[in-house]
């Protein structure tokens, strides 16, 4: 018991001791303070993950089999030909709203001086329009010390209906006009106005012109298009005309670079002159005049290459003899550089003549005329086509050239240069003066349908 008792003192003191040490132990620790001068940066090594192929177990295989096999060739008969390829038309956009090649222009002048001049356009469908022009120009006043009257008066009027679409371009015009010119030569020295009364009242001359014309241009490969005018005249001293003329055109394409063209032409002019007062009572003129024109055309690299021939048979009641002829027709287009573009040829034909184009050149025309064609043996040209500077060479072309031949190419190529400037309006005069002034001619062919294009470019 006592031994027990011993022990548990022994614990006690022990535990009492060093709980003794630890207090003064704690006692003596100070308070620091520990200042963290860089961030801690952790880094994570990298995980690569453990690649395992899967083992694929299939009970199913295929095997490839062999397949015989026999082709026959077996020749498709068809007479079929694929044409040549060609860019399709562009319709034109038609503005309901806004007639922008529509016009109407007028003035006043001395001597009671009074001109006018309108173009009426108006869409019938998406593909056509009809356009109404009327021009007029007159004066009435007379001029001192002057015996006749000095009055003139120049009318016309023309309705056009054009039509296109991707397949076909036709169209149809009507027109009519008056022309009023008073004669003069009178000498004021040899008479008085009192011994010219009654003598010199009906010293004028009155023409009245007349026409109705088409043409027709199709996505043919074969027949091209059709031309076609009849035209009439008569005058204050019961003078007449008619004039008849149709043109087709014909290709055959050889390869994407040749081809062969003809026009066929049929020109036939019946007139009579009557003066009562003249020793000569009447004067008739007939002339027939059918020709072809077969030509050959090259387009390779920069050259454009066309050899043709005309063949005319020509036929008057004038003559007993109805003669044969035959002209040249050559052009090649070369460029000689970017900028410059030689063109040069040589042409003959048989133009025929009519009192409206005579009357129109010239107005004060006797009335009693032998209407004979004009026969034109061969007419050169060479033309350099500047773009910068064609227009004032056309012009100068222009004024100079007033044959059949070369004048109709200069009023296309300046027309062509004018349409390319978007000067439209300049682009229809030389169209116009071709169509009235040249109409027999190569380039009138197909005026009415560049006439056509351009009005549809004129309304975009």
């Amino acid at each position: 018991m006592n031994k027990h008792i011993t022990y548990i003192l022994t614990m006690l003191l022990f535990s009492a001791s060093t709980m003794a040490v630890a207090q003064s132990r704690k006692d003596s620790l100070s308070t620091k303070v520990v200042d963290v001068v860089k961030s801690y940066a952790p880094t994570i090594a990298d995980a690569d993950k453990k690649r395992e192929d899967a083992n694929v177990k299939d009970s199913l295989t295929v095997k490839k089999k062999q397949i015989n096999y026999t082709i026959y060739s077996v020749p498709v008969a068809s007479t079929f030909v694929p044409e040549k390829g060609k860019a399709a038309s562009v319709k034109p956009k038609v503005i309901r709203e806004d007639y922008l090649d529509s016009y109407f222009g007028g003035g006043f002048g001395m001597l009671n001086t009074f001109y006018a001049d309108a173009n009426i356009t108006l869409p019938v469908t998406d593909n056509s329009n009809a356009s109404f022009l009327l021009n007029h120009i007159s004066a009435n006043d007379d001029m001192d010390e002057v015996y006749t009257d000095t009055n003139y008066a120049l009318s016309s009027a023309e309705l056009r209906y054009d039509f296109q679409n991707q397949d076909v371009l036709w169209g149809l015009t009507a027109d009519i006009g008056r022309r009023l010119h008073n004669w003069y030569g009178i000498r004021p020295a040899s008479y008085t106005r009192q011994q010219l009364i009654g003598k010199v009242d009906d010293v004028h001359q009155t023409y009245f012109d007349y026409g109705v014309g088409g043409y027709l241009q199709w996505s043919n490969p074969y027949f091209k298009g059709l031309d076609f005018s009849v035209r009439g005249l008569y005058d204050h001293f019961d003078s007449k005309e008619l004039n008849v003329k149709a043109q087709p055109t014909f290709e055959i394409p050889l390869t994407d670079d040749q081809k062969v063209r003809t026009n066929v032409i049929l020109d036939y002019y019946n007139g009579s002159f009557t003066r009562q007062n003249n020793l000569v009572n009447e004067l008739n003129n007939r002339w027939m005049l059918f020709g072809v024109n077969p030509s050959y055309h090259l387009s390779i690299e920069n050259l454009d290459l066309k050899l043709g021939v005309a063949l005319m048979y020509v036929d008057a009641n004038q003559s007993d003899e109805s003669k044969f002829k035959a002209y040249p027709d050559v052009e090649a287009s070369y460029p000689l550089t970017a900028d410059a573009i030689l063109h040069a040829g040589i042409r003959g034909i048989m133009q025929q003549n009519t009192v409206e184009k005579l009357t129109k050149e010239n107005p004060f025309l006797s009335p009693m005329q032998e209407i004979k064609p004009t026969n034109v043996q061969a007419d050169a040209f060479v033309a350099l086509n500047q773009p910068k500077d064609a227009m004032d060479y056309y012009k100068k072309a222009i004024d100079k050239s007033d044959n059949a031949l070369t004048a109709p190419i200069y009023l296309s190529k300046a027309a062509q240069v004018a349409q390319d400037q978007k000067n439209y309006k300049e682009a229809l005069t030389y169209l116009e003066r071709i169509k009235t002034d040249y109409p027999n001619s190569e380039e009138a062919a197909s005026v009415d349908v560049q006439i056509s294009q351009v009005e549809a470019l004129m309304n975009l």
